[in-house]
């Protein structure tokens, strides 16, 4: 698994390698004019000659942006190829711009030696390094590389709404003293016994008995 991401991690990074070249390339050489044509007639805006161009296409669409990015990155990868093959080491942004300017014949001639390369190719390879660096430090800023693989969030279960508890209700005593309540009693502990609006006289008929001693009174 360490392998397989260090694997992609470096494919990543080769990638954004070769584009912000791309970008320095077209910048520098045509001022990203895709319909620009040298003065010994190198075309598209990579400023490619056109016996290089057939080496790696048929098509002659030199204004095609797709097809001329992927003819220059054919192209400088053979280069890279060429100088590891012949100096033993990796070209560096200054040595690639002097073998796209010049080709590796010149740059072998003189040894691959930096200081012995012509004043004006020297100049436009230090901007070129300069410019893909800017450019390198820019993209970081936008789109951080990423050497691990991301973790995914796990998605969380929904959380389960639990009503608020209501607090207990002290039981009452009176279930175990319950007795029937005459209808219309507005309270188990408080009755209120409705009147008549006029009290009622005793009948006539009827002699109040005291209960004293419990004797009627004469």
């Amino acid at each position: 698994m360490c392998k397989l991401i260090l694997f992609m991690a470096l494919s990543v990074a080769t990638a954004q390698a070769s584009s912000t070249r791309l970008a320095a390339l077209g910048m520098l050489e045509s001022g990203d004019n895709d319909t620009a044509v040298g003065a010994v007639g190198e075309v598209s805006r990579y400023q490619i000659k056109p016996w290089i161009w057939r080496q790696y296409s048929t098509c002659e669409e030199y204004q095609n942006r797709e097809l001329s990015s992927q003819v220059a990155g054919q192209h400088l990868a053979e280069l890279q190829r060429v100088f590891r093959k012949r100096t033993r080491r990796e070209p560096d942004d200054f040595d690639l711009y002097v073998l796209w300017n010049a080709g590796p014949t010149y740059y072998g001639r003189i040894g691959f030696t930096k200081s012995r390369v012509h004043p004006v190719v020297r100049e436009r390879a230090q901007r070129f390094a300069n410019l893909r660096q800017a450019m390198e430090v820019q993209l970081a800023k936008v789109q951080p590389a990423r050497t691990t693989t991301p973790i995914r969030p796990t998605k969380a279960s929904p959380k389960r709404e639990v009503a608020p508890a209501t607090p207990a209700q002290p039981e009452s005593l009176l279930p175990l003293f319950a007795v029937p309540q005459p209808a219309g009693l507005q309270s188990p502990m408080f009755t209120i016994i409705p009147l008549t609006t006029q009290p009622q006289s005793p009948a006539l008929n009827q002699q109040p008995v005291l209960a004293v001693g419990g004797l009627k009174a004469k």
